[in-house]
């Protein structure tokens, strides 16, 4: 997101976070959060990628769609699925070749699984977990960089606040407040 600050946490951070932007994810799908909550953060087992319908362990950046399930969520949904499909290769945000860059990064860390997290980072050779006030403190970095954009996001609201602040056109900020409420 930030092109100056390049380190595991910041990097793995911005990765996570644009990927979560694609299916519109709740921080505690795609991050630890310490509230005791019902939801389950995703696994790597839990996003697939997909090529002419045949699932694909190889060469998941170049999948035509990529599939998540959610195991188990706050409204109660039990392995929802969601797929998106790839953007056109002129597009920089594209969701299958941000979840492959993700999950092959984590999978290339000694002692990952299927059952490893997708908020999982590997720091001076420790698996960390990146939690949601790391990812909140990061998107408001963002947006206070921004001189259109001059919002306090919680980390809830990081969809609408990407999709507005960093990908699409901006809103005024009375037209945005009437979609969330910031803290």
């Amino acid at each position: 997101m930030w092109k100056n600050d390049k380190t595991p946490l910041s990097e793995a951070t911005d990765q996570v976070t644009v990927g979560a932007l694609y299916f519109a994810m709740r921080s505690c799908e795609y991050s630890y959060t310490s509230q005791d909550i019902r939801t389950q953060l995703l696994a790597l087992e839990d996003v697939k990628f997909f090529i002419n319908g045949q699932e694909v362990r190889k060469n998941r950046q170049g999948a035509q769609k990529v599939k998540t399930v959610f195991p188990n969520q706050k409204n109660m949904d039990k392995m929802e699925p969601v797929i998106r499909s790839r953007a056109d290769e002129s597009s920089i945000l594209c969701p299958v070749r941000s979840w492959g860059a993700i999950i092959d990064i984590i999978e290339g860390f000694k002692g990952t699984t299927g059952k490893t997290t997708v908020n999982t980072v590997e720091i001076n050779g420790k698996l960390r977990k990146i939690d949601s006030s790391t990812i909140r403190n990061r998107i408001r970095k963002g947006v206070k960089a921004s001189e259109k954009c001059q919002l306090k996001p919680k980390t809830d609201t990081i969809n609408f606040i990407l999709a507005n602040c960093l990908v699409s056109e901006f809103e005024p900020l009375a037209r945005m407040r009437q979609y969330d409420e910031f803290s």
